[in-house]
């Protein structure tokens, strides 16, 4: 899979380095990766998650439905509609710019402070399932950066529709929301720093 590590990224609106984070290895030894955004209409960054499609193929549920909205995003670029959404993808890389786990999330005008996180999914080979994985925790410790930059950014809630309730109940700092299907949580901001300290303190404790 060809690659863009972010130490390497000069071209205008391309992958942007947002911060770094400890994730917790098999070993219990302790690694520090990127979290960093991608950008749709940026050629290298398209690339990059195009291939994830490729690489993870059937092994990643959620991969098909971010690419899919990443290549919609890039034939629609000046569509007003997708623009109020402001769609983002943030993801954890390794020092190599190897993705680890990828999430979309969008931040609809008519919604202000509301972050909804669409998809949030692990390289499959990094999963809880895998049997030769590297490393621990990778969902949690993505989900505690995009928190963290919610926070950072002031907004009030992130909301979710999503069946995988043993990760999101893990916490117990997702509530669940009025709704049909009884799968839609959201996070507070009252409770955004709590995660962060979850998450912070499953690292310091496995």
């Amino acid at each position: 899979m060809k690659i863009n590590p972010i130490r390497y990224n000069t071209q205008a609106f391309g992958k942007a380095y947002l911060g770094k984070t400890d994730v917790q290895k098999k070993d219990h030894a302790k690694d520090t990766v990127d979290f960093v955004e991608y950008h749709p209409t940026n050629y290298k960054d398209r690339t990059q998650l195009y291939a994830l499609a490729e690489d993870w193929k059937l092994l990643a549920p959620w991969i098909d439905n971010i690419i899919s909205r990443v290549k919609m995003l890039n034939t629609s670029a000046s569509d007003n509609s997708a623009v109020s959404m402001n769609f983002h993808f943030y993801g954890l890389e390794d020092k190599n710019g190897k993705t680890l786990a990828i999430a979309e999330t969008t931040e609809p005008d008519f919604i202000p402070g509301e972050v909804k996180l669409a998809f949030i999914q692990t390289n499959p080979f990094q999963s809880y399932t895998a049997k030769n994985r590297t490393y621990f925790g990778l969902g949690e410790s993505l989900m505690a950066k995009i928190i963290e930059k919610a926070q950072e950014d002031g907004k009030e809630r992130i909301v979710l529709h999503s069946t995988n309730k043993p990760f999101w109940d893990n916490s117990s700092l997702f509530e669940t929301l009025p709704d049909i299907t009884k799968d839609m949580r959201c996070i507070r901001k009252s409770s955004f720093q709590n995660y962060i300290n979850f998450v912070e303190e499953k690292k310091n404790n496995t």
